[in-house]
């Protein structure tokens, strides 16, 4: 590891400045980036930040003497009304969400049930209000675009007691 990011002491809360980042995607879309999230269970409004990367040495790009040390400073940050948010990548157009679909949105987070129901990829221009590209499985996480394909790529986080519950998924946007 040649550096690590510290938001603070366990139990503090996630604030504009010290959110507390639940996801990462590179973006690879112009200069080289990385887009963060923050899980939100019962809420919308989380962050959606893209932070920028040194193009000499492929770290996060500091105000530091070197790229070790220092403060990172976003590039573009976003709030996403899309609740329960598990990650998000963009194409350089469109950001894409992991999270609740719209339908489930008033559903017990505690109740065991809810574990099994379907996620939604979210997709919307900046800006703009997001709507529903496709359902999938339970609890998709950590979405990642792939340019050289034009296809996003994501990842559930179940525990794979049962066949079929652990997938790794591509899908092809419309454009």
């Amino acid at each position: 590891m040649i550096g690590f990011y510290d938001n603070g002491t366990k139990g503090d809360p996630c604030t504009d400045l010290d959110s507390c980042m639940t996801s990462l995607s590179l973006d690879r879309t112009g200069t080289d980036g990385l887009i963060t999230s923050e899980f939100r269970r019962s809420t919308g409004g989380a962050p959606v930040v893209r932070w920028p990367l040194n193009a000499a040495d492929a770290l996060l790009d500091t105000d530091g003497t070197t790229n070790y040390e220092g403060t990172v400073h976003a590039a573009a940050g976003y709030r996403t009304p899309v609740w329960g948010v598990q990650g998000a990548a963009t194409d350089g157009t469109y950001f894409y969400f992991s999270g609740t679909c719209p339908e489930y949105a008033d559903r017990d987070p505690n109740d065991p049930a809810t574990a099994d129901l379907p996620y939604c990829i979210h997709w919307a221009k900046p800006g703009s209000a997001p709507h529903v590209l496709t359902y999938g499985p339970p609890l998709i996480q950590n979405l990642s675009w792939a340019p050289s394909s034009g296809r996003l790529w994501g990842i559930n986080e179940r525990i794979a007691s049962a066949p079929g519950v652990r997938s790794v998924f591509s899908l092809d946007p419309p454009n």
